[in-house]
């Protein structure tokens, strides 16, 4: 099963490929506007591939950010029961 990461990549080279084949039949139909549709393409798939990598990393930032709390709850129980098990420790050597 593919990861967010790996989705929004994979629909971002699915988009860049789709609107290359669109602005290629697009040329070829139209001869006269060759140029200007390579050029919108030469422009767009930069912009597309970006947008695709931006949201990839922000996924990742709260992927991360999610990761950091659930180990920071986790250090707070262990602290708690390290701080129990410190006092049955100490009740046991003072008996």
């Amino acid at each position: 099963m593919l990861s967010e990461d790996n989705r929004v990549d994979v629909i971002a080279i699915i988009i860049a490929s789709l609107s290359t084949i669109l602005g290629l039949i697009t040329s070829f139909a139209f001869p006269r506007t060759q140029v200007l549709v390579l050029t919108i393409l030469t422009i767009l798939l930069p912009v597309i591939y970006q947008i695709g990598n931006i949201f990839s990393k922000k996924c990742v930032r709260n992927e991360n950010k999610e990761d950091f709390n659930v180990l920071e709850d986790a250090i707070e129980e262990i602290e708690n029961e390290n701080e129990i098990l410190k006092i049955k420790l100490n009740e046991k050597e003072n008996s």
